[in-house]
């Protein structure tokens, strides 16, 4: 049998039926008024004691009825509830694509076109966005295929398929040069649903979307509130990452093993970067750490230093020579070299040679 609380039930009887609600919290109150005068003729005329009584009686029996209308149209409801709850996630874990897809529709009036009954179809409504979270998930569940082991979890309410997310650091504006922010679709949607696929890797995959805010649009532009990611994050578990993270970073520097190094120190940069804030302290020093042993470790993949002169031995600038005069360390052509006539170009390590 399905159930829920008695304020849950209390809830849903009152948005059923407003007048019987009005008429019990009346009946109430006009029972504790006459339990009140009984209290105070207490001993004094029996007559108006009497009549008192009758009357506190029939209030009683009344405010009985009405209760007990109330609670069988609570639990009708409410059982009406969980099981549109039940069926809806039902429906979501055995009707999935069986590929991750993204929604052939474009609008919701093309929705009702075709017949299906969307949360919002055909009507423009503005989306309700209630909750973002992440959550580990199914790879292959109810015999069907997912494809990831993780995700990004919308709800709401309004959602219509071909609906699009968002994301922005909390408060940020639009990015650089850009009328809009970046809009996407969800890898699967499902009524007030939406997953979007994410890193399986805990506490690093939920934490790098902390202190960021999610909005989705309807086809027709019609966009949600901006909602912030939510999870239960364990803030000492974190701290101690942060600090184990950092300390093994910078032992492996002081071997002289810059390669090695990076992976710690970045992790260490990321997690104080959402635990902080990108402005704090101790993440702009833990990203300088981090940026110092990138910057060592391409340094030690490259033979030579600006101020050389080289010749290009293999790659469509063969034959040439010039002077090293800057290095790209991020580029796998990661010397800029100019020749005795100033023409410019970029080389990478196994094509050039000491002139």
């Amino acid at each position: 049998m399905l159930a829920s609380t008695p304020e849950v039930q209390a809830k849903i009887a009152s948005g059923l039926n407003p007048t019987l609600t009005s008429e019990r919290d009346q009946l109430q109150q006009r029972l504790d008024t006459l339990e009140q005068n009984l209290h105070r003729v207490k001993g004094q005329a029996e007559e108006e004691h009497e009549r008192i009584s009758g009357e506190k009686t029939a209030v009683e029996e009344k405010l009985a009825g009405v209760t007990a209308q109330l609670k069988r149209a609570s639990n009708i409801a409410a059982s009406k509830l969980l099981t549109d709850v039940f069926w809806a996630d039902f429906a979501r874990r055995t009707l999935m694509p069986k590929q991750s897809g993204r929604v052939p529709f474009h609008h919701s009036q093309e929705v009702a076109l075709r017949g299906y009954a969307a949360a919002a179809g055909g009507q423009r409504v503005t989306p309700v966005l209630q909750s973002v979270s992440w959550s580990k998930l199914e790879y292959n569940e109810g015999g069907l295929h997912r494809g990831y082991h993780a995700g990004i979890i919308f709800k709401g309410n309004d959602f219509v398929p071909g609906i699009t997310f968002t994301h922005r650091r909390r408060g940020e504006g639009l990015p650089a040069g850009q009328p809009d922010y970046f809009w996407r679709l969800p890898n699967i949607y499902f009524g007030d649903y939406l997953e979007v696929s994410s890193g399986a890797d805990e506490p690093e995959s939920p934490l790098s979307w902390r202190d960021y805010e999610f909005q989705v649009k309807n086809p027709e532009g019609h966009k949600s509130e901006w909602i912030p990611f939510t999870y239960p994050f364990d803030d000492n578990l974190l701290d101690r990452i942060r600090l184990d993270s950092a300390a093994l970073g910078e032992k492996l520097l002081a071997e002289n093993k810059p390669a090695e190094a990076i992976e710690p120190l970045r992790k260490a940069y990321v997690f104080a970067d959402r635990m902080f804030g990108i402005e704090n302290m101790d993440t702009l020093k833990a990203k300088k750490i981090w940026e110092d042993a990138r910057e060592k470790a391409a340094l030690g993949k490259l033979r030579f230093r600006p101020g050389v002169r080289l010749k290009i031995v293999a790659g469509e600038h063969m034959g040439k020579e010039g002077e090293l005069f800057r290095l790209m360390l991020n580029h796998f052509h990661a010397y800029y070299l100019k020749t005795d006539g100033g023409e410019e170009f970029q080389a990478a390590d196994n094509q050039v040679e000491m002139a």
